[in-house]
């Protein structure tokens, strides 16, 4: 298991792990930006997994498991900046549920 960190003007914050070649993060309502349905993911992230070529991301919410591959996830993810900087958002229909 490799733990994926980000630089933040906070210091490094935790952003999920790689585990078996995907990477897995838990998730909650403040991860999901409920005007695009989508869930987030740092761009630093992204490029972070890429560049390591994983084979998708698996976020947990509850019992409920979203899985999406790499490559799905670059192309149909989009990037909005707002006050708290760029994220990258997922919308939802594109991740399978489990």
């Amino acid at each position: 298991m490799e733990q994926i960190f980000v630089s933040t003007p906070k210091g490094k914050k935790f952003h999920g792990a790689i585990v078996d070649g995907y990477f897995k993060r838990e998730v909650s309502g403040k991860d999901l930006m409920r005007i695009f349905d989508a869930w987030s993911i740092n761009p630093a992230v992204l490029k972070v997994l890429t560049e390591k070529d994983i084979k998708g991301l698996i976020y947990t919410n509850g019992n409920d498991i979203y899985t999406i591959s790499l490559e799905d996830a670059v192309l149909k993810g989009f990037e909005k900046e707002f006050k708290g900087g760029k994220t990258v958002y997922i919308p939802r229909k594109f991740w399978a549920v489990n």
